[in-house]
């Protein structure tokens, strides 16, 4: 996760504060508020620890993070490459991405730029590792918030398989009745539900919430 180093420190220069009393405040090194402040990397923290770092300079998470430039792609692309991994269970290197959507390197990054802005939006990003790119969840502070336990609960434990049925429901209607017939299918289903993904149907046709529509469109 890129955080917006320079929001960082100009938040704890306008709140008067020094590297350590913030590292103090939230039970870090100071090193690591210096990392932030210089490079934005918070990979390698945990999001309860984040958290404890933009509270202690009243930010939030969605605050903070380095927001992408807006990049015009195409839907298709967006869709092909976001189902592409969120079908994989380990990561996938750009190059593999290129291919399997017959795209041109260049555009494959373009999309993954705009597809961790729409993953943010339902409580997703996208890990970067050694082996490449894989779509992970993370759990929101305002999600915790404003929602049941339950709900942080579900959306912490998405895993491939959630995100495969998520994609399915968004790009074609995928009927109630096909998804009871299998017991992962089912429990996907209550997760994504759980997490305020998608709603339960009435005319037997699963729908997505206006917060995954508007995150995933």
């Amino acid at each position: 996760m890129k955080i917006d180093g320079r929001l960082l420190r100009r938040r704890r220069m306008e709140l008067g504060l020094t590297s350590r009393e913030v590292a103090n405040t939230s039970r870090v090194s100071s090193a690591t508020i210096k990392r932030l402040e210089e490079t934005g990397d918070a990979g390698v923290l945990a999001v309860s620890t984040l958290v404890a770092v933009l509270d202690a300079l009243c930010l939030t998470l969605l605050e903070a993070i380095d927001t992408p430039e807006t990049t015009t792609c195409e839907p298709t692309l967006i869709e092909a490459v976001g189902r592409y991994l969120a079908g994989q269970k380990r990561g996938v290197p750009l190059v593999e991405l290129a291919q399997v959507t017959s795209a041109l390197l260049p555009e494959v990054e373009d999309v993954v730029t705009v597809l961790e802005e729409k993953l943010r939006e339902v409580g997703m990003c996208l890990k970067r590792s050694s082996t490449g790119l894989s779509i992970v969840p993370v759990v929101q502070p305002e999600i915790a918030a404003t929602t049941a336990s339950a709900r942080a609960r579900y959306l912490a434990n998405l895993n491939a398989g959630d995100l495969s049925l998520l994609y399915r429901i968004y790009s074609t209607e995928t009927p109630l009745n096909g998804v009871a017939q299998s017991a992962n299918l089912t429990m996907s289903l209550q997760k994504l539900e759980g997490a305020g993904l998608v709603e339960m149907p009435t005319n037997q046709a699963i729908r997505l919430t206006e917060r995954a529509v508007r995150a995933l469109s």
